[in-house]
């Protein structure tokens, strides 16, 4: 190994420093060797400096000092695809080669060799590497994780507080009611207040005649008009409220009659103007007709303030009111609970897919560093010159190449199935 190292660095050394020298006089082998030795030397030594900085950091480097150099060369499987390199195919087959023609391990040793013993030991250091940096990637991941669920649930407890309140809202409309409450939501809501809508459609010509009495613009005709078909609605909607609320005191009750007179005297005055007004445009307009006429116009009113405050009784139900609340909390509860779950789901399968990544390239070393000992082991053997002597007594292998003397290549727990993982978010 030393002899093979010396010539890459001769190699590299002489073209390097006829290339400092200027001269390129029947130098070009000189720098096709410097070429191969600047390609078989670099690599290795950059994956090995990039291993022990690591482990460094980590305060796991365990290398003494005597054996540094050659550590730096064969520090990790970073570069075990060089062929060149001590934890490549090619190194791990001239390992073999080199120590069987040693008879290394010896027959009857059931110890590991030394080069498989650095196999080991580099396969297990990068897989703890490997492991240091999951954890690193994993406190970040489980937070989010952990908060994800957290927030489901928070959601799952809402949902089961607004259900626990819709329940009991309905039963208290069965019992006032004596039945269940309509299904849907408060869309009777937009029925009523296009009802209303449309009220204030038709009344509004029926009293704009009213304001062409007074000769003004038909802008102040129009919000006159306005205005007390407005009012009308509002007292309607608001007597039809506190009639179905049933609560009285004297507050509400001087409210509801100032609620009911002022409509009677503003539809009164309202059908007396729109009288007068047509009694002076047309003058065939007397007596029991304008008697009639007046009636007819108030009674058109009435009619419409009645049919408003009859549907604000029956459109607010308190109790049911109550009841489309909770339905509309509920499922605002439940489109909350979807979203937290569908987060923590995607924070967990986030989680498990970047810990089965790191889990793989775990195998992919464990793999590799039992690929590169087959290799060894296979080159040894067939190198090995004590080999007939042991094969004629029946032993047809060293004993340290025997299944039950293998050293075993251990992967972190938190690195294995995801069992544990699944365990840890229950």
């Amino acid at each position: 190994m030393k002899g093979i190292w010396a010539v890459r660095l001769t190699f590299f050394c002489l073209g390097a420093g006829k290339c400092l020298l200027g001269s390129d006089e029947g130098m070009g082998g000189v720098k096709v060797m410097a070429l191969v030795g600047s390609l078989t030397i670099v690599p290795p030594i950059i994956g090995s400096l990039d291993a022990i900085i690591k482990e460094g950091f980590a305060g796991n480097c365990r290398i003494p000092d005597s054996n540094m150099w050659r550590v730096m060369m064969m520090a990790s499987f970073r570069w075990h695809w060089w062929p060149w390199h001590r934890y490549s195919l090619c190194g791990a087959k001239r390992q073999g080669r080199l120590d069987g023609q040693e008879n290394i391990p010896a027959w009857q040793n059931p110890d590991q060799p030394p080069y498989v013993l650095e196999l080991v030991e580099a396969a297990e250091n990068d897989i703890r590497i490997l492991a240091q940096e999951w954890h690193k990637r994993d406190r970040v991941l489980r937070q989010r994780m952990e908060a994800a669920q957290v927030f489901k649930e928070q959601s799952k407890q809402k949902v089961d507080q607004a259900l626990k309140d819709l329940e009991a809202k309905n039963r208290h409309y069965e019992e006032v009611h004596g039945t269940s409450p309509p299904a849907g939501t408060d869309a009777r809501l937009f029925w009523y207040w296009s009802l209303l809508t449309f009220l204030f459609v038709f009344e509004f010509p029926i009293n704009a005649i009213v304001f062409r009495l007074f000769g003004e613009a038909e802008v102040f005709t129009y919000v006159a008009t306005a205005a007390i078909a407005i009012a009308l609605l509002a007292c309607a909607h608001q007597l039809g409220v506190f009639l179905r609320e049933g609560k009285w005191d004297k507050t509400k009750i001087g409210i509801t009659v100032a609620l009911v007179v002022a409509p009677i005297l503003v539809i009164g005055a309202v059908a007396w103007l729109r009288q007068l007004y047509l009694s002076q445009a047309a003058e065939e307009v007397r007596g029991a007709w304008s008697q009639g006429m007046l009636f007819a116009f108030a009674t058109f009113n009435f009619i419409i303030f009645i049919v408003a405050m009859v549907a604000s009784y029956l459109v607010h139900d308190p109790l049911l009111f109550a009841v489309y609340k909770a339905r509309k909390q509920l499922a605002n509860a439940q489109k909350m609970f979807t979203k937290c779950e569908v987060e923590y789901e995607k924070a967990k399968t986030d989680r498990e897919k970047t810990k089965a990544v790191y889990r793989t390239r775990a195998h992919q070393i464990k793999d590799t560093a039992q690929v590169l000992m087959h290799a060894y082991r296979t080159e040894n053997l067939r190198h090995r010159t004590d080999r007939e002597q042991y094969e004629s007594q029946g032993s047809y292998q060293p004993k340290s190449f025997n299944r039950e003397n293998q050293p075993k290549i251990t992967i972190p727990p938190e690195l294995e199935a995801d069992e544990q993982l699944r365990g840890e978010t229950q």
